[in-house]
């Protein structure tokens, strides 16, 4: 992809190596792109970061750190397109003002988004992902309180049908998880987790389990309704328009009634945009994030023995027990569930508070008992809302349809067919040759190698050297072109393509002059 504007948001509190930072830095500048950083100082700022970059103008907002930081920065990319309105164009683009695009960098506790969209887990690497990645848009999940019902319904809420009523509605780009996971994150120490990783999870979670019981549930589909989400109706059709008429959404729409869909106890609940649970699991195996639905997998109540066969299930199988599992598939629909139920998006915990009105909030406090409040969620798919960028060697199982990227141009993808005739036409050099361009070069170790989309026929080599005075280690990096002098070590011409093929820890001379960001403008190459 091209970026003209970047912003990189760390999540320091993620556990990731800052040490890497400069070589990430590195590769951006000799890619050409305009990278700033900010660090995040405390938990939930990612958002507010992001939509100030999003104000400054900035077109790619790249998220370091984990799943919790990747979804804040994914929220305010969706409100911020829902806050432009207008239908827009192929480009992304909505009359002056632009969609910004969402990139991520592996970092933190959990790391589902990039494993399951292709990006290395290597944050150099994953530099290199990017810039030679495409921009596709994709769907997100949105939950908000529809009525929340009292004993003796003396506080009972209406449902209304007010656009306001959604301001304090919350996304999710993963999976909503409702019973035994929220339970879990909620108890998890950070401080252990920042120390320890996922076993964090495991401690709260041989605490939790023998608190855990089952709960009645109801699950309704429901039908769009213009007056209370008109902010989703033109992302809904520019969704369909880009999904083409596979399957006929509108039609599966109009089928939908309010009759029950399932009512019963369960003992966990996972509403899924992506196919993955807590990065290994596969839990929705069929789901697709481009086809304007989500997946909904309820455990169902079950004895001691049942659940731990479910549990044992989803860790060796991975995928969970159909026996005891029942598997929805909608785009709008209502789930009522007691109040003392947590609630989990994206891995992150959830108060339901934040999702109630003042009003709504108060009546909740003065309740004794949460367990006999009726809570009705009401959950959306947001078709194609955001837009991300997915790298070039994913395998686009995630996607219904073929890679269209919003930013392909001809350009991109014109073939140079000159170029065989520039290697074979090239001079082979003397022995005496190459020792004089080694003795002059500087030894790079190759840390990954990816095409350059924006320049064609151009690859950018990310690795490390060693300073000839201090002999310490640091970052480099470069591009190179059919322009680029290459040859093996016996003399023979080379081409930048014969290169990609690189294995990291190999090791190239490099003659040419490296600037204070460490991009190196290259002369000759040996390999």
């Amino acid at each position: 992809m091209h970026s003209k504007k970047g912003y990189l948001i760390i999540n320091p509190h993620g556990g990731e190596d800052l040490t890497r930072f400069p070589d990430i830095m590195t590769v951006f500048a000799a890619a050409g792109w305009k990278v700033d950083n900010v660090l995040v100082e405390y938990g939930g700022q990612e958002k507010t970061l992001a939509e100030k970059a999003i104000l400054a103008g900035y077109d790619l907002l790249i998220a370091h750190g984990g799943d919790g930081t990747v979804s804040k920065v994914m929220e305010a990319a969706v409100m911020s397109s829902q806050a432009q309105g207008g239908k827009e164009d192929k480009s992304g683009k909505t009359g002056k003002s632009h969609r910004p695009v969402v990139g991520a960098i592996s970092g933190g506790t959990a790391n589902q988004w990039v494993h399951e969209i292709g990006y290395p887990t290597d944050p150099v690497q994953a530099a290199l992902a990017l810039i030679n990645s495409d921009v596709r848009l994709v769907d997100v999940g949105r939950i908000s309180v529809e009525r929340v019902v009292f004993p003796a319904a003396q506080h009972q809420k209406q449902k209304t049908h007010n656009k306001a009523h959604s301001k304090n509605a919350h996304y999710f780009l993963l999976t909503a998880g409702f019973g035994i996971d929220a339970a879990i994150i909620s108890h998890t120490s950070k401080s252990l987790k920042d120390r320890i990783g996922s076993l964090a999870y495991e401690v709260a979670a041989t605490k939790e389990l023998p608190t855990q019981h089952p709960f009645y549930v109801e699950i309704f589909p429901v039908e769009k309704d213009t007056s209370t989400h008109a902010d989703d109706e033109q992302q809904e059709q520019d969704g369909q328009e880009e999904r083409g008429n596979q399957g006929e959404p509108g039609k599966q729409k109009e089928q939908a009634t309010m009759e029950q869909a399932w009512r019963g106890k369960a003992i966990q609940i996972v509403v899924g945009n992506t196919r993955r649970y807590g990065d290994a699991l596969v839990l929705n195996p069929d789901a697709y994030i481009d086809d304007g639905k989500l997946d909904i997998c309820i455990m169902t109540d079950a004895n001691a023995i049942k659940m731990t066969q479910q549990v044992a299930s989803l860790f060796l199988r991975k995928r969970p027990d159909t026996t005891e599992t029942v598997a929805l598939h909608d785009a709008h629909f209502t789930l009522t569930l007691p109040a003392h139920i947590q609630i989990q998006l994206d891995g992150g915990s959830v108060a339901l508070h934040d999702l109630l009105s003042s009003s709504e909030q108060n009546a909740l406090e003065h309740q004794t008992d949460p367990s006999q409040v009726l809570v009705t969620y009401r959950i959306d798919v947001m078709p194609h809302a955001v837009a991300v960028a997915v790298p070039r060697t994913s395998d686009n199982t995630l996607f219904s349809q073929p890679s269209r990227s919003l930013n392909t141009s001809p350009i991109q993808q014109k073939i140079d067919t000159s170029l065989p005739d520039k290697v074979l036409t090239a001079q082979a050099l003397t022995q005496g040759q190459i020792d004089a361009l080694i003795h002059k070069s500087q030894l790079v170790t190759v840390v990954g190698i990816a095409p350059d989309p924006a320049h064609p026929q151009s690859y950018i080599i990310a690795g490390t050297t060693r300073k000839s005075k201090t002999e310490d280690v640091v970052p480099v990096a470069m591009r190179i072109n059919a322009e680029t002098p290459i040859h093996t070590r016996e003399g023979e011409p080379r081409l930048p393509r014969d290169l990609q093929g690189t294995q990291p820890g190999s090791t190239l001379h490099v003659v040419g002059k490296t600037n204070k960001r460490g991009v190196i403008s290259v002369s000759h190459i040996i390999v």
